[in-house]
Order: structure tokens, then C-alpha cells, then sequence
């Protein structure tokens, strides 16, 4: 017999269900101001480690594992963004550029990357500092602002200086680094640029910042950033003019025409040899001249230099844009007076980006 062990009582049973929380898809795309795609995105959830990135085309997919959580957008040169789902399972982002962020972006020979990732040697230089002085050339804006670049002027206006960067590193060839503005190589100096149309310039002085040139960065590179328009919807007007004089500051205490022959014929007496005579210094200058050799008192310092030469630079520059293009344009005119013959310098340079 089988027992009983109900003994008469009837017995409630209580079941317990278990259920586990499923992740939410997510998916989305991240757009700029002009409504295009914007690749390599970082989407992440916010307080977590769980992150993704857009592809070519903007678009993204994530599982959150809550579909209320907070999806924080960050891209180089845009500001970061925090979306809450609050259910939603598509999500349609546009980044706003942001001018905070830029000051933290390096541009290299592969782009731009993060100042904090940067390992190589670059120096940066603004705007506001190649500006600030009057100078003809970009090059001569960067002496004593980049350590370890040497800029050596030869003092004729309008003529490149000798830039190297760490030293001469080669001994029969051209010691001058390779110029890269927007982009695009030079295979000229920077004289025909004007410092205000500039918005930065890099400084690569290491083989691994400026791997990407080749050979022809041996030298060092020296990447140039030209301004651009903002895209705001507004049209700004910008003048920049200055004007000075430029004077020898020094020049040679040289002996006039008699202290000259006095101190020639002394030497000559010692020597035992006579250097004038009074028939040769007696002569006239040129035949039928009335003045002679000893009468003439050049001081050929003061025919040569020049005093008081004029400086003078001035840039009009347009610049706006919108969501979907921008432009800036500039009209330069510069002009320096060599103080020395023949040296004056002057420069008419128009430039459009767009």
C-alpha cells in the first residue's frame, strides 16, 4: 500500500518565476550642421564602459542595457551631447561645432588628433601670436616662439630666412623644413604669405609626427592652417593695419679723409715705405676738377643706410558662412623700405577660402 501523506490537508503549491532583464537595441545616426554623416563618433552610455562608433555613413547601432539610459555623443572639433532614450529605440543626433574643443586639437601629417594622445615633439602657434608683430613673412613670426626652431634673418626685406629645425641634419643639401599649408606641400618659401591670413601653425621636429612626408621631411615639417569662415550666418569684417619707421641703430666711428692719410703715412714712415705723396693726393678727383683727393670727405655710411624708412602693412578680410557652406576672404598689402640702397620690398596678396 502506498501511504497517505496528505493526511486529509490539501496542500497549496507557490511557484516562483525568474526573468532576466534583456538588453534594448539602440540604433541611430549622428549628422554634422550640413546634415552629412559623420564617421568615427564616439556614442557610449553614460556611466558605463559600453560604447561604439558610427560608420561612413554616421549611422550606429548599440544594446543599452536599460531604455531609459543616457547616450553621451563626442567628436574632435564638435561639442559632446547627452540624449536621454526615455524609451526610444532610434535616435537622429546633429553635432554643433565647438570652438572650446579646437584648442585641444593637434593638426598632424595624419590629421588631427588630441593634444593628450600627441607623443611626438609639436609646438603649436596661434593666430594671435604671428600676428602680433610686423613682419613680412610667416617664418620671421615664429623666431623665438618654437623651441628649437631657428629662424636667421640676413636683413634684406622680402628675402626668406634660414629656418632649421633641431640643427642642420644635413651637411649638402638644403637644411630648410618642409611647408605644408592646408594640406598641400610647398616647394617654396613662406615671403608670399601673410601672417594674417593664418589661423595655426604646427611644429613636427620628430621622425614620428612627420613620418608620413618621407624624405622631405628630414628637415622637420611646418604645417600651416589658414583661416576659415564660421559657420554662425554671419558676415564679419575684419582690418588689421599698422605703420612705423625703421633707422640703423648703430653705425662705424670711421676717420675722415685727413685723419686717414695721417694715419697712412705713419704707418708707411714705419714701414719705410711711403704710402701718399703730396702729388697724388693733391690731384684732382677727375680731370678739370677743382677739388682734389684730400678735400674729399665722403661718409659713405651715411649714402649707403637710409633713416626713417617706412613700414607699413594693411589686411581687409571677409569672412561667414552657413549650415551647408562658409568662406573667407582676404586682401593683404605690405611694403618695407630697406634701410640700405636698393632693398625696399612690397607685396600685394589676395587669398579665398571657401
Amino acid at each position: 500500500a502506498i501511504p497517505n501523506y496528505n493526511d486529509g490537508k490539501n496542500l497549496s503549491s507557490k511557484s516562483i518565476s525568474i526573468t532576466s532583464k534583456k538588453d534594448v537595441a539602440i540604433t541611430g545616426i549622428v549628422k554634422d550642421e550640413t546634415g552629412q554623416g559623420l564617421v568615427g563618433v564616439t556614442v557610449a552610455v553614460k556611466g558605463s564602459t559600453i560604447a561604439t562608433t558610427t560608420d561612413v555613413n554616421g549611422s550606429f547601432k548599440l544594446n543599452v542595457p536599460d531604455g531609459n539610459s543616457i547616450l553621451v555623443f563626442s567628436y574632435i572639433g564638435y561639442d559632446n551631447q547627452e540624449i536621454p532614450l526615455n524609451g526610444q529605440t532610434e535616435v537622429s543626433v546633429q553635432l554643433k561645432s565647438g570652438s572650446k574643443t579646437l584648442s585641444d586639437v593637434v593638426v598632424v601629417g595624419y590629421g588631427t588628433q588630441r593634444r593628450a594622445t600627441i607623443t611626438g615633439a609639436i609646438s603649436t602657434v596661434n593666430s594671435r601670436t604671428l600676428t602680433s608683430l610686423p613682419v613680412a613673412g610667416i617664418d620671421q613670426a615664429l623666431q623665438g616662439r618654437v623651441a628649437g626652431l631657428s629662424v636667421t634673418n640676413n636683413g634684406s626685406p622680402g628675402t626668406a630666412p634660414l629656418v632649421t629645425i633641431r640643427g642642420i641634419s644635413s651637411i649638402s643639401f638644403a637644411s630648410d623644413p618642409l611647408y605644408v599649408v592646408d594640406g598641400f606641400p610647398l616647394n617654396t618659401n613662406l615671403t608670399n604669405y601673410d601672417a594674417k591670413d593664418v589661423e595655426s601653425v604646427q611644429v613636427l621636429k620628430d621622425a614620428s609626427t612627420a613620418a608620413i612626408y618621407g624624405s622631405r621631411a628630414t628637415n622637420g615639417v611646418i604645417i600651416i592652417t589658414t583661416k576659415k569662415g564660421s559657420r554662425d550666418g554671419r558676415v564679419n569684417v575684419t582690418l588689421d593695419s599698422y605703420a612705423g619707421i625703421q633707422s640703423p641703430i648703430k653705425t662705424l666711428d670711421l676717420l675722415n679723409t685727413d685723419q686717414y692719410l695721417q694715419y697712412a703715412n705713419a704707418l708707411g714712415v714705419a714701414a719705410g715705405i711711403p704710402r701718399f705723396t703730396s702729388a697724388n693726393f693733391n690731384a684732382p678727383i677727375y680731370a678739370g676738377a677743382s677739388q682734389t683727393y684730400a678735400q674729399t670727405n665722403t661718409n659713405w655710411q651715411e649714402e649707403y643706410f637710409k633713416r626713417n624708412q617706412l613700414l607699413t602693412g594693411t589686411n581687409v578680410g571677409l569672412s561667414g558662412g552657413n549650415d551647408v557652406s562658409r568662406f573667407n576672404t582676404s586682401v593683404g598689402y605690405f611694403k618695407q623700405n630697406g634701410v640700405a640702397q636698393a632693398l625696399d620690398y612690397e607685396r600685394l596678396n589676395y587669398r579665398i577660402n571657401s
